[in-house]
């Protein structure tokens, strides 16, 4: 973890959309959201649209950074990369996906230790 905020296993796209999303009810809660929508940008070959929020400077710690810059994918609306800036608008966070496959065809055998496919 030395030099890293979190571990990878809390890098994956539904954990950092439940960070997103819990900073956003907080903030919405309280009246402290700055939302927009930009143009739109090519990421990983992929025509997105850029989702920028901003929560207060003086109250950064509060919501895990001071602005995350999302880029969301046109076609499919998942979340193709996120950046997030601390209080003094320096980048912290930087993930992306590239190359998902949301139509992958798995069975029960994929998820199983014992299978032999991977030499466990």
């Amino acid at each position: 973890m030395a030099g890293n905020l979190r571990p990878v296993t809390s890098t994956g796209i539904g954990y950092l959309l439940e960070t997103v999303a819990t900073n956003l009810r907080k903030a919405i809660r309280v009246g402290e959201l700055t939302f927009s929508e930009r143009e739109e940008e090519t990421v990983y070959g992929r025509n997105t649209q850029i989702l920028e929020v901003v929560f207060p400077k003086d109250r950064a710690k509060d919501y895990d950074g001071y602005r995350y810059v999302i880029n969301q994918d046109v076609e499919s609306k998942i979340l193709l990369r996120i950046r997030v800036y601390d209080r003094d608008d320096q980048l912290v966070e930087n993930y992306g996906y590239e190359n998902l496959n949301l139509g992958a065809r798995l069975t029960d055998a994929d998820f199983d230790p014992k299978n032999p496919e991977y030499h466990f």
